[in-house]
């Protein structure tokens, strides 16, 4: 067993763009305290500029904990009252590094957000996101949000949210059928206002990221590929995406879709970390660590098993491979068994592709 697989795991499989489209709540690092020019602070903009966009209701401006500003981050929080209906609204601006990765500015992922309704709109020098999708993924009908998000070249992003008040509390019946003040139409045509742009200028310079200390900048679409070559004939493969790090597609056998996913690193080989998350595996005759699992979907889903196979050579590339009986994570099981055994994972796991791949990246194209 590998209870503590995820032990200094990057979250790479939450993704952190899901983190910026969800709106809930994620934090930026704090910088110097930032002024909107003479408009005084940042959430001081932020707060003014909505009760301009906001069409007739009533807006109630929530406490906030967080200083009101926080250099390349601010928020503001809501509860906006209009034609009978309530909701939670919330408004961000952030700093991004610059080139923004895609998965800062793109849909949500559909492994790991299934019922994701997302369309994608290019402006000029920026990206336009609208996505409506459940709250909690694990009970879908106790509660929606609706989220807008508007994502510059330079990296400044907007992004607004709203939801079902007091979702998730007591019985989930047909809260997603809740009317929301304002529909998904006009939160992006909010998000999508002139009014936000000297808001969005006056957020400071990020400084450059510090280098990582674990690799995982092998593109998805080539982790999908290597997964591909490695995989039976006679398999249905559809659904590849991920991020950088990690891919996943789905495969069907005939008897109901899998979603295989792998993480791919590349640690120290010194790591104590690393080191101490192996320390009870297998150890195969080449020096590969090996860990296997059969357990309950971590994230949820009635009936839902993952099946899982970690490895760690000696050179530090770390690839795991994981399997659950489901077309998507938060979904429930559709079938018992695997469409590939773990002697299929392992194989993956341990095919030398991955190592080919971080010694010349292109050759795993």
């Amino acid at each position: 067993m590998m209870k503590s697989s995820d032990h200094r795991r990057p979250t790479v499989l939450l993704g952190t763009a899901a983190c910026l489209l969800l709106a809930a709540g994620c934090t930026s690092s704090s910088g110097p305290a930032q002024r909107a020019g003479d408009s005084g602070t940042v959430r001081t903009a932020l707060v003014r500029t909505m009760r301009a966009l906001v069409p007739e209701g009533s807006l109630a401006q929530k406490q906030e904990n967080s200083p009101a500003h926080d250099g390349p981050m601010s928020a503001a929080s809501f509860t906006l009252t209009r034609n009978g209906a309530v909701g939670d609204l919330r408004i961000s601006v952030s700093r991004l590094p610059s080139p923004v990765p895609p998965q800062f500015s793109g849909c949500p992922d559909s492994a790991l957000n299934p019922y994701s309704k997302c369309v994608t709109r290019k402006r000029r020098e920026a990206v336009l996101i609208s996505d409506e999708q459940p709250l909690d993924g694990a009970s879908p009908s106790a509660g929606r949000r609706l989220t807008a998000v508007l994502t510059t070249a330079d990296g400044r992003q907007l992004v607004l949210s709203e939801s079902t008040v007091g979702a998730g509390a007591g019985t989930a019946t047909t809260r997603d059928r809740t009317p929301l003040p304002l529909t998904l139409r006009q939160l992006t045509g909010m998000a999508d206002s002139e009014k936000w742009r000297p808001v969005l200028a006056s957020l400071p310079d990020v400084p450059a990221p510090a280098a990582p200390s674990v690799d995982q900048s092998l593109p998805a679409d080539r982790i999908t590929a290597i997964i591909e070559r490695s995989l039976p004939s006679g398999l249905d493969v559809a659904h590849a995406g991920g991020q950088p790090g990690f891919g996943h597609l789905t495969v069907d056998d005939g008897l109901g879709a899998c979603l295989v996913a792998v993480t791919v690193q590349h640690w120290k080989p010194d790591d104590a970390d690393i080191a101490a998350l192996f320390a009870k595996a297998r150890t195969t005759p080449d020096g590969t660590r090996v860990l296997t699992s059969r357990t309950p979907s971590a994230k949820g889903g009635s009936g839902a098993v993952e099946w899982r196979v970690d490895t760690l050579s000696r050179n530090g590339v770390r690839v795991l491979v994981s399997e659950v009986n489901a077309r998507a994570y938060h979904l429930p099981g559709t079938r018992t068994t695997p469409a590939l055994d773990i002697d299929r994972l392992t194989r993956i796991a341990r095919d030398g592709t991955w190592q080919e791949a971080f010694r010349s990246p292109s050759s795993a194209r």
